[in-house]
């Protein structure tokens, strides 16, 4: 679909562990329809939504809601080293505040002038560590009222997840975002596919070869972040091509949940991907991988592992 006019606003939490600031970034296309698909989007660690903005907005102009949650407040986690679970039963209450009927001027859905934005069920994204706290709050006993989940988004994850069985909550439609360049140890994205396919998913991969754990950041609170991470996270020099990749990930990351949410066959799904990406492949290094990953690892090697840095 044609891009269209995009408007964030910042929404009041209101979630038990925290205080009154804006903690909520809402970023929403400017349409006549009354539906929209909708996309949580869970942040990495330490890393608040403001930071992704321009992504947001990005993802928006293809006519998709983004809502993006605070988990918790930068100190909070540089303090006290929130644990994957507890993010994971935060995202729990974010999904419960997203779906509520309520019409508040604090409220979503009154933010937004009361669409009705979720026909289709939810799409999640996550970047880092926040695809840890996805999966941990997927593979949780299913509840009779826990909302459809059609699609995960994965940006370069990193963190421990528990052991994967096939599990009615973890939709079959799922695409991983790898980086190559200054990737995250142990390859983490990697590890995701490795375990993933050995539960039986097939998920789509797409290799990012001149992209940087931190590249989906803005680029100011990016090399305040790279700063903080250290000499693990190195990004790509040529700001042009960064910026052009991200804005071609958005174009994917919409291309994707459009066709997910529209009903698109998998294969009808990746065929979308596969066109959006051929044009682009040499210039910005951005390929699908087929075959499965080189170091996969048992299911015992994957147990318990988890990135030295705590994950960003």
């Amino acid at each position: 679909m044609a891009e269209v006019g995009v408007q964030l606003i910042d929404v009041d939490r209101r979630w038990t562990w925290q205080t009154s600031q804006p903690s909520v970034v809402v970023a929403f296309p400017v349409l006549p329809e009354d539906k929209c698909p909708v996309a949580l989007f869970m942040h990495g660690f330490v890393i608040m939504p403001n930071s992704y903005r321009t992504m947001f907005e990005s993802i928006a102009r293809k006519g998709i809601i983004v809502v993006a949650a605070q988990l918790y407040t930068f100190l909070d986690g540089l303090l006290s080293r929130v644990k994957v679970e507890e993010e994971a039963t935060r995202a729990e209450e974010v999904i419960e505040w997203v779906f509520s009927e309520a019409s508040g001027t604090n409220s979503l859905r009154g933010t937004i002038n009361q669409k009705t934005p979720f026909p289709n069920g939810l799409t999640i994204i996550a970047h880092s560590r926040g695809a840890a706290a996805v999966m941990n709050m997927v593979l949780q006993p299913t509840r009779a009222d826990k909302p459809t989940l059609k699609a995960l988004l994965l940006l370069d994850p990193v963190g421990s997840i528990e052991a994967l069985d096939r599990n009615p909550e973890l939709p079959q439609e799922m695409v991983i975002f790898g980086c190559k360049k200054g990737t995250a140890p142990k390859q983490s994205s990697d590890v995701y596919w490795a375990k993933l396919l050995d539960a039986g998913y097939r998920p789509l991969f797409i290799e990012l070869e001149h992209f940087g754990h931190l590249d989906f950041l803005d680029e100011g609170i990016k090399s305040l972040a790279r700063w903080f991470a250290g000499l693990f996270l190195s990004s790509d020099r040529d700001t042009n091509r960064r910026n052009d990749s991200r804005n071609k990930i958005s174009e994917l990351i919409g291309i994707y949940i459009t066709a997910v949410c529209g009903g698109e066959s998998a294969e009808g799904v990746n065929e979308a991907v596969r066109t959006a990406l051929t044009p682009i492949e040499d210039t910005l290094g951005m390929r699908i991988r087929e075959a499965p990953p080189s170091l996969a690892p048992s299911s015992n090697e994957l147990e318990g592992l988890r990135p030295a840095y705590g994950g960003a």
